[in-house]
């Protein structure tokens, strides 16, 4: 027997945006922490070059996630259209 769960979007809904906005204040307040930390270690001079570091690290995560989401969907198309008459 095959039990499937059915979860309405409604209600799903909330809980997927309180979870992006955990995630969202969970990297910006490492963002803050690794910046305090930097501030304490070597003045603002290091606050900058560990701030285009952060931020660097951040773009480059975005942009191999959009690449990968790119091929994924590439991919998609590619077999949906074999089985398409």
């Amino acid at each position: 027997m095959l039990l499937a769960i059915y979860i309405r979007i409604e209600r799903l809904m909330p809980s997927a945006v309180g979870l992006a906005i955990l995630i969202f204040g969970g990297i910006l307040a490492a963002l803050f922490f690794y910046l305090r930390t930097a501030y304490k270690q070597g003045g603002w001079q290091r606050v900058r070059r560990d701030f285009v570091i952060a931020i660097a690290a951040l773009a480059a995560f975005v942009i191999i996630r959009l690449i990968q989401n790119h091929q994924i969907e590439h991919l998609r198309r590619a077999v949906n259209s074999l089985f398409r008459h």
